[in-house]
């Protein structure tokens, strides 16, 4: 038997009410407010910065090769003015007066044994006149030609060494270190060195000492070939080290020591 729940026609899609929206009580979700994104930086304000922290950093190295050029130079003592901070042959007092014998510039920079000014006198092919060895050389000390002041009667206390010292091989004052006769393959076999020294075990004699001096020797005088190359090496680098990309860098000044005897 069939049963009938409704009789009559079917309703359309609106008569039944499908078409109507639903009536909701709940409130609407709030939607949050969104910020605008902040506006990008140009690319220019970066390379710009990056320019100028570039001209900073090299104006900063070059502050700094400069005055690793003037401690290396500071010790410098002139031989014409006795001043420190320069050479001889640099010296700003050394052309005042043409007609001085012991500081025109001349006498800089020439070889005493032979008189030439293509080479010094440790490369002169000359062989030495003991009478006379150096006829061209002049002293600071004394004013007189055929010695320097190393070898200056006047001088004798302090021979090359103008803030004092010695040799640290045999403590004479009328060489360096470097040019010791002790140094020499045949005379370090022919000579014999007493350090007075008598405090050390049975191993620590005499050779010992001489031996860990003349090492301590070559060892400053790699120190100082090294600094020459290095101060020779940055001068051709930066003909004019005063100006950096068009900026004038102050170079730093110590005060010259004046070293009388």
């Amino acid at each position: 038997m069939t049963r009938y729940t409704n009789a009559g026609r079917k309703r359309t899609y609106l008569e039944a009410g499908f078409g109507e929206k639903y009536a909701s009580k709940s409130p609407e979700p709030e939607i949050p407010e969104v910020d605008e994104p902040a506006s990008k930086r140009k690319r220019g304000d970066k390379k710009d910065r990056r320019v100028k922290d570039e001209l900073t950093r090299k104006q900063s190295s070059e502050a700094r090769r400069l005055k690793r050029i003037d401690e290396r130079r500071k010790d410098t003592v002139c031989f014409a003015c006795r001043e420190k901070g320069h050479a001889a042959k640099d010296c700003p007092k050394s052309n005042l007066d043409d007609d001085a014998m012991p500081t025109e510039k001349n006498l800089v920079g020439l070889c005493y044994r032979c008189g030439s000014r293509k080479h010094s006198l440790s490369r002169c092919r000359k062989p030495e006149n003991p009478k006379n060895p150096l006829p061209y050389a002049s002293c600071f000390v004394c004013k007189q030609k055929g010695h320097l002041a190393s070898a200056c009667p006047q001088n004798a206390g302090r021979g090359i060494y103008p803030n004092g010292g010695c040799c640290k091989m045999c403590g004479q004052t009328d060489h360096l270190a470097k040019n010791c006769p002790l140094r020499k393959p045949e005379a370090a076999k022919e000579s014999v060195y007493f350090s007075g020294q008598h405090t050390g075990g049975a191993d620590e004699d005499d050779f010992h000492t001489l031996r860990r001096r003349n090492a301590d020797v070559d060892k400053e005088e790699r120190t100082e070939q090294f600094l020459a190359r290095s101060v020779k090496r940055e001068s051709r680098a930066a003909p004019t080290p005063s100006i950096v990309n068009g900026v004038a860098v102050k170079r730093p000044t110590a005060k010259p020591k004046v070293v009388a005897f």
